[in-house]
């Protein structure tokens, strides 16, 4: 775990301009970057031939270990995993949209087939309505999953500082 949150780290702060990454390194704002961002940071440097002043160097955490204090809330900069709340709430405005479309839908067809009083039609208004509702439901919870797993992935990064 601690390899690939290194490596996402370091994938994200790699799109980012030299003077951002000198800007970062120079502040050393531990209570916004993780030790894991100062370490990318430092290999970027290397790689890109930047010379990085200010600042105290950090040293990389050990293999396995993940190192994650003072990362900000999430957003797109500090942490890859933001894209499956992106995702959530994508999720949760298709199922609002499947329910609306598809109980209208439903609506529609129950009104014409109590209209022309064909009970075959009828019942597969009420079987398109649930099916819909179900299916939108699972979109709306998604969101929700979505959170849950991201609180429960930094409930272990805390544990995993801690070394407990």
């Amino acid at each position: 775990m601690g390899d690939t949150f290194s490596q996402q780290v370091y994938q994200t702060l790699s799109q980012k301009a030299d003077e951002e990454l000198l800007g970062i390194w120079k502040e050393q704002d531990t209570d916004t970057w993780s030790s894991a961002a100062f370490a990318a940071i430092e290999r970027i440097a290397g790689e890109r031939g930047l010379e990085l002043k200010g600042g105290t160097p950090r040293a990389k955490p050990p293999d396995g270990q993940v190192t994650t204090s003072g990362i900000e809330s999430p957003n797109w900069e500090t942490q890859p995993f933001s894209a499956l709340v992106a995702v959530g709430r994508i999720f949760a405005v298709t199922g609002w949209l499947l329910l609306l479309s598809g109980l209208a839908g439903s609506l529609v067809l129950f009104v014409d087939a109590v209209s022309s009083g064909n009970v075959r039609f009828v019942l597969l208004s009420v079987g398109v309505a649930a099916l819909v509702f179900v299916q939108s439901i699972f979109l709306i919870g998604a969101k929700d999953l979505v959170a849950l797993l991201l609180s429960m992935e930094e409930q272990l990064r805390r544990i995993a500082d801690r070394g407990d």
